[in-house]
């Protein structure tokens, strides 16, 4: 994958640190990056916990409707 055309137009230093980063991962961890769950919820220790429990690469937090 070319990291220094369109769309991503990265410096070298940022291609070196990409892959140290890559490199030291394992697959469960890449794996959860890809994954961007929409949680509903009124009770920040359960997003709180979500976050420290899984390596999402994103959440999405919406309140919980009454």
């Amino acid at each position: 994958m070319e990291l220094k055309s369109k769309p991503f137009y990265l410096k070298d230093e940022q291609i070196k640190k990409i892959s140290t980063i890559l490199q030291s991962m394992t697959e469960d961890e890449k794996i959860e990056q890809l994954f961007c769950p929409l949680v509903f919820t009124n009770n920040p220790d359960v997003l709180k916990g979500m976050i420290s429990r899984y390596g999402f690469g994103a959440v999405m937090f919406e309140m919980a409707m009454p």
